[in-house]
């Protein structure tokens, strides 16, 4: 299933397949996969987060979120000044 099949919302978000969801990974090139035990738990969850703007309160967001932060703030273009 594609970004647009799902609805989702969320910036980090790739892909939905069976019971996982994909989302970016902490760094290029890397991709970050939740997997349910439970179809109706993949749906409670993309409902819940990526189909929402409340995907700014999911832990894996939030976990690339702050990871890009560090990233833009540790950058040489920065220190320059």
């Amino acid at each position: 299933m594609s970004k647009t099949d799902s609805l989702s919302v969320c910036p980090y978000y790739h892909a939905d397949l069976k019971n996982y969801i994909g989302c970016e990974g902490l760094e290029e090139g890397q991709n970050i996969q939740i997997k349910f035990s439970f179809m109706a738990d993949k749906q409670s969850w993309m409902k819940r987060y990526c189909k929402r703007m409340a995907y700014c309160a999911c832990p894996i967001a939030q976990m690339i979120a702050v990871q890009r932060y560090r990233e833009v703030m540790s950058s040489p273009d920065l220190e320059e000044g």
